[in-house]
């Protein structure tokens, strides 16, 4: 009787370990690591944001009146400044269903809050209310807006 009992506790408990050993890290794409570093990391101001944009192989970005626009090399990869005001990486379309998730994800995680359920939405990062968008309309832009 007790060697059925060992078999079957033996089983339950190698079911029960093994789920976590299965999980795979999730990735977090180039783009969303960009507005993380770009972007959330240089917030509320925005000012070395041209610098960390450079460590993406976004340089020599043009002056648009108040704010300021680059690509890189192969223009898969842009990025749209407005200091004290708003933060965008820009890529081209991809046919990813989870990019807005990973989007959400990432941000609640960078500034430690509850993960939104849905864009846009609002966050607060280093004091400052922002807003947060994914537009997926003609590209993937990655938004982030002070309220």
């Amino acid at each position: 009787m007790k060697l059925p009992l060992l078999i079957i506790s033996g089983l339950l408990a190698s079911c029960g370990s093994q789920q976590y050993q299965d999980k795979a890290p999730i990735e977090t794409p180039r783009e969303i690591k960009a507005f993380i570093d770009i972007c959330i990391k240089e917030s509320p101001s925005f000012i070395n944001s041209e610098r960390k944009a450079d460590l993406y192989g976004i340089s020599n970005l043009i002056s648009l009146g108040e704010g300021k626009l680059g690509f890189n090399n192969d223009q898969s990869l842009g990025v749209q400044i407005k200091p004290n005001k708003e933060c965008v990486i820009t890529t081209p379309s991809q046919n990813k269903k989870h990019l807005t998730s990973k989007f959400m994800q990432a941000i609640s995680n960078e500034i430690e809050s509850s993960t939104p359920k849905r864009v846009p939405f609002k966050a607060t990062v280093n004091g400052q209310a922002f807003i947060f968008t994914h537009n997926r309309r003609g590209g993937e832009a990655y938004v982030m807006l002070k309220k």
